[in-house]
């Protein structure tokens, strides 16, 4: 399964110094099962920095937009 996930014009929201909201609209492409799917989704993600590093705290991501997906079958290689 091959996916990518691309995060556009991401917006920070400073919680606290050691806490930040972002959220962003996306697109998903991801390939699975002999088909490829298409379509653009909405993220949200909490960071806490812990530790001298910033890490995923927890992360919600939803399409938008679902109906509008398209499926485009692979080639096989």
């Amino acid at each position: 399964m091959a996916q990518r996930l691309v995060p556009q014009t991401p917006r920070i929201l400073l919680v606290r110094e050691s806490l930040a909201l972002i959220t962003f609209p996306f697109t998903l492409d991801l390939a699975a099962g002999g088909s490829r799917q298409l379509g653009p989704g909405q993220g949200i993600m909490l960071w806490q920095y812990q530790g001298g590093d910033w890490r995923i705290y927890a992360a919600q991501l939803s399409y938008t937009n679902a109906v509008q997906a398209q499926v485009i079958p692979q080639r096989r290689q």
